[in-house]
Order: C-alpha cells, then sequence, then structure tokens
C-alpha cells in the first residue's frame, strides 16, 4: 500500500484539514470495476496532453489570476499557472474568491488600480459581472474569463473564455448510475438528491447531465430532492441532513462540486450512511464530482458509496486558460468577443495505473504531495 498526507482548504473557512489517503489491492480493484463503462465510453483522458504557452513578448509583465475559491482544484490550478509565470518571467498574482461575490470583486477593484497586462478572472456572479467588466476594459485591462461564459444578452459585454462544459460525462454518469441501481437494488428505481447552483452555468450543466442521464436510463428516475444549496461545505451538510430527515429514501446522491459533495457524505456519515461493503453500497450510490483529493479518500475506500468520480484536470484547464490570455493580450484574439474554447472533466479510467498517473499528473503539483502507486 502506499498513502500520501494532503492539506487542502475548503471554500468559506480557513482551516486546515489533513486527509490520509492509503491505496491497497481492494482499492485498486475498486476502481477498474467502477469505472469500466466510463473507459468503455471513451471517457477518459491522459494527463499532460496541452503544452504551456510561450510568449517571449509578455516577459516581465504581471498578470492577475482571479479564482473563485482556493479549494484543492484552485490551489492546483495556480500551481501549474504561476509554474508556467516563472518558465516565462511572468509575475503571476492569484486571488482567492473565497466563495464570496462581494470580496472578490473587491479585490478585483485592488488589483485594476495596479494596471496589470491582462486578467484571467472566474466570476462567482456571473450574471452581475457586466459591470465589472466594463471597469476592467476602461483601465485598458485585457481581460479573459473562465469556468463560464458571460452571456452577452444578459451581461451587456462579449468577452473570450475558456469554458468547462461537464454534461457529457456527467450524463454518462447519470447512465451508470442507473444500471448500478438496478443491479444493487433490483426492482427499485433511482431516487435522486441533487444539489444545484443553477447560478453557476457550470453547476447547472453538470447536475443537468447527470440527470438526464439517469432519465435516460431508467425513465422512471424519482427526483427526490434538486434545488439549489450553497455550494460550501458547511451549508451543503446542513441541508443534506434535513433532506435525510424529511425523505430519507433516497438512493442516489450528487452535488455540483467538491465541497458541496463532502458536505454531502459528512452528513450521511454521521447519520450512519454512505457506507459499503467490498464497494457494494448499502443505502445510497454518491457521485463525488471534482475527483479532488479528499474526495479519492472515500472513492478507494471499499467501505464507502462514493463510487465514482469525474476528475478535473487543473493542468490542462491552466493551459487553456493562459493560451487564451496570451493570445487575447498579443491580439492574436479579439479582446471584447465572445471566443471560447471547451474543456472538460473525465470520468477516471478502468485501469489503476491510468487513474493514478492522471491524479499524480494533475495534482502532484501541490506542496506536501506524494504520488500514489499502484499495487
Amino acid at each position: 500500500m502506499s498513502r500520501f498526507t494532503y492539506t487542502w482548504r475548503s471554500m468559506r473557512s480557513v482551516r486546515m484539514r489533513k486527509v490520509s489517503l492509503i491505496l491497497g489491492v481492494g482499492a485498486a480493484v475498486a476502481i477498474m470495476a467502477l469505472t469500466a463503462a466510463s473507459s468503455a465510453a471513451g471517457q477518459t483522458a491522459t494527463a499532460g496532453a496541452s503544452p504551456y504557452p510561450s510568449y517571449p513578448s509578455l516577459k516581465g509583465k504581471t498578470f492577475y489570476l482571479v479564482t473563485y475559491w482556493l479549494d484543492s482544484y484552485g490551489q492546483a490550478l495556480s500551481a501549474w499557472s504561476q509554474k508556467w509565470a516563472k518558465a516565462e518571467g511572468v509575475t503571476l498574482k492569484v486571488i482567492d474568491g473565497k466563495g464570496d461575490a462581494t470580496a472578490q470583486r473587491n479585490a478585483l477593484d485592488t488589483a485594476i488600480v495596479t494596471k496589470p497586462a491582462g486578467i484571467l478572472w472566474q466570476p462567482i456572479a456571473t450574471a452581475g459581472a457586466g459591470p465589472e467588466v466594463k471597469k476592467i476594459w476602461k483601465a485598458g485591462i485585457p481581460l479573459v474569463i473562465y469556468g463560464s461564459a458571460l452571456d452577452p444578452k444578459t451581461t451587456g459585454v462579449s468577452v473570450p473564455a475558456v469554458v468547462v462544459n461537464d454534461y457529457k460525462a456527467t450524463y454518462k454518469a447519470g447512465q451508470i448510475a442507473a444500471a448500478d441501481v438496478a443491479k444493487f437494488w433490483p426492482g427499485t428505481p433511482p431516487k435522486v438528491v441533487a444539489f444545484d447552483a443553477r447560478q453557476i452555468p457550470l453547476c447547472a450543466e453538470r447536475i443537468a447531465g447527470f440527470l438526464a442521464g439517469l432519465k435516460q436510463a431508467a425513465p422512471n428516475t424519482v427526483i427526490v430532492f434538486h434545488d439549489d444549496v450553497a455550494t460550501d461545505e458547511v451549508t451543503s451538510r446542513a441541508k443534506m441532513q434535513d433532506v435525510i430527515t424529511a425523505t430519507p429514501g433516497f438512493n442516489v446522491v450528487m452535488a455540483c462540486g467538491s465541497n458541496a459533495a463532502l458536505g454531502q457524505i459528512s452528513a450521511l456519515q454521521s447519520a450512519g450512511r454512505a457506507k459499503a461493503v467490498s464497494k457494494v453500497p448499502q443505502t445510497e450510490w454518491i457521485l463525488a464530482m471534482d475527483g479532488t483529493p479528499p474526495e479519492l479518500t472515500d472513492l478507494f475506500d471499499p467501505t464507502s458509496a462514493v463510487m465514482m468520480s469525474i476528475t478535473v484536470t487543473p493542468r490542462e484547464n491552466a493551459t487553456s486558460n493562459l493560451n487564451m490570455l496570451a493570445n487575447v493580450v498579443t491580439g492574436k484574439t479579439p479582446e471584447r468577443k465572445l471566443v471560447t474554447k471547451s474543456v472538460a472533466g473525465v470520468i477516471l479510467p478502468a485501469n489503476c495505473q491510468q487513474a493514478v498517473s492522471i491524479f499524480n499528473g494533475e495534482y502532484g503539483i501541490l506542496k506536501n504531495f506524494k504520488p500514489i502507486t499502484c499495487p
């Protein structure tokens, strides 16, 4: 077996936690068994497929990366971006949005005053981002949005964007969940709890894809709970506790992102649920959306009902973000036109070595990370 210790930060909390992940023969078998269908569907990817951009003309310039928050994915995205900046002789300053739209805008206003050479920004409140974009433009600063594109009709601005679209991956995950429900609980339809955040287009796409996949494979799917829930871990846990009390008969659980998923899992565990025996779930099938280190702890645990993870790829996404920003700064891409580049998460492949290769390749840049090895 191998073990690594990883430190991450919750969305709204400054507390630091430790997670130890132990991989053994049973975990390797679990990964292979649980993701066989996804591998066959071609929903896997190889880490490191995209090269870093090289733009000598940017040397000596200062840029800002304004994140949604610095969860484990945000930390890895920032670290890969900083690595590129160092190699290119560029100064890249990272702002933690902390999952708070007001705090993020205030920090962005401070950054604007410094007149950087460009800004990469993942807005927390996309619908209200128009005025901030206009401030950035008025200051003559090139801008690229990442995560979700801004709608020109509702925001009044057209901005180049790198768009994360996980609809295809979550659709496939929904189909697999339906098949597993039929296998583990014959004669019982999928009864799903889905925590959405439809004000975030990425979340709307993720949840819509999962529910569509479920319903395609199991038309008798029952929606026990589907509504918007704040994406921080504390709120997610509290809402999941309410759902468990009010409507305990569900058997499928998912949320938009890692911290929301961890909140759900914590509430389920406190209620004596989220358990599995040799990776056979006892009460519910759980999707851990982002494939971050703490979620993988449960995925690789044969006693956990976390049955699948869709891994985001911070290295590839950082590369796409930086390429788009460099192209806007150098005039290759129009600054005030909705030009988009799509990136997507992937279901972990049905092979321990491949899964570990992707994970180590994407998150190995983080401090205190020790590579996972397969038996």
